[in-house]
């Protein structure tokens, strides 16, 4: 007997719109009608790619959005400006509550074609586990989308061990199975975006990429993105666990220095015996204040074993490097120390941080 069919996936283009102009009646006009071409026991058919668009806030664009309410689109309104993140939360929850098992978020200022998006929406189809991206090719961006694109990729495959071609498109095709996890997301402007990649390996099947054509208007000047302030959020998401792991480094330090000096002085130990004693219940409560509180109760492969694999591994490439650098280069000692425990610092981050979300391997 035959496993049972499953039902196909079923889609739903969700736009987030913050003071639109007349290229989202235009991109609705495009997507009005439009089929998804999907194989079933009666053969080749088309099934509709409804549209919903969210307003978040807008000031004076009453017309553009009775526009799309005229074209039978529906249009949730926010009362004020909530942000990007707050406005696909809400198109997302809204394609779940009505049963659709996808959603395709695009932007509303043109730059995502009708055919892109259809694009995304069958890789989705193919791949229903997986959170599809449209990427753009990133040699064609305006020079500051480019800069600041190049840069937050190149970190987030650093902390993540997860390689992307572009971790700022808008669209993407989202399976809604876990969709009350998706929404419970810290973020509501555009850091919601970078926070569902940091946690796909809990949300989806793994990521899967589209090139789309790279469109942008008069250099990307309609862009509602604030360099500084949306900046700073997408960088506080993605080393959400430095500060912590700081704090915990900085009290490991004080304690092993502290533990050190009593071994030393009242206890008598000598300085190899008082230095093993001290950093090996500093290293015990680094581990555990790591595990519990800097990477917020890690999963199974943040284990005792691999911290100390990556403990023994610190020190070896330390004592290596200070060789090379000093000994060997004739680097001023005390400059080298000061980079190379910077350098091996932010490599330690790195691996926990990885350890901690279970992306010991890339994808």
């Amino acid at each position: 007997m035959g496993a049972p069919d499953r039902k196909p996936p079923s889609f739903c283009v969700v736009i987030p719109a913050y003071d639109p102009d007349d290229k989202l009646v235009g991109l609705v006009d495009q997507l009005r009608g439009t089929g998804l071409e999907r194989t079933s026991a009666e053969g080749e058919r088309s099934h509709p790619l409804p549209v919903v668009v969210v307003d978040d806030g807008s000031e004076g664009c009453e017309e553009v959005f009775s526009q799309v309410e005229a074209r039978d689109i529906p249009v949730i309104h926010f009362e004020h400006n909530r942000g990007k993140g707050a406005a696909l939360k809400e198109g997302l929850s809204w394609a779940a509550r009505r049963g659709f098992s996808h959603a395709v978020t695009a932007d509303s200022d043109g730059q995502h074609t009708r055919q892109a998006i259809l694009d995304v929406a069958k890789c989705a189809q193919d791949n229903p586990g997986s959170l599809v991206l449209g990427v753009r090719d990133v040699r064609k961006m305006p020079r500051r989308s480019r800069l600041g694109n190049t840069l937050t990729r190149t970190l987030f495959g650093m902390l993540y061990n997860v390689r992307l071609s572009d971790t700022q498109t808008g669209l993407r095709g989202i399976p809604l199975a876990h969709v009350d996890r998706l929404v419970s997301l810290a973020g509501d402007r555009y850091e919601y975006e970078m926070n569902m990649l940091v946690h796909s390996d809990a949300l989806f099947d793994g990521i899967r990429e589209v090139p789309i054509p790279t469109v942008y208007f008069e250099g990307n000047s309609g862009s509602h993105f604030d360099a500084i302030r949306d900046g700073a959020r997408v960088y506080r998401v993605l080393f959400g666990s430095m500060p912590r792991f700081l704090i915990v480094s900085l009290a490991s330090f004080a304690l092993d220095y502290s533990l050190f000096s009593g071994f030393y002085l009242s206890v008598g130990l000598s300085t190899v015996a008082a230095t093993l004693s001290a950093r090996a219940i500093s290293a015990t409560f680094n581990y555990l204040m790591n595990r519990h509180w800097a990477f917020r109760n890690p999963g199974s492969h943040y284990t005792v074993a691999r911290y100390l694999a990556l403990s023994v591994a610190i020190i070896s490439a330390n004592s290596l490097l200070m060789h090379l650098l000093v000994d060997v280069m004739g680097g001023p000692a005390l400059v080298m120390k000061v980079l190379v425990e910077c350098f091996l610092y932010v490599v330690s981050f790195t691996v926990q941080n990885n350890l901690a979300l279970g992306r010991h391997e890339a994808k």
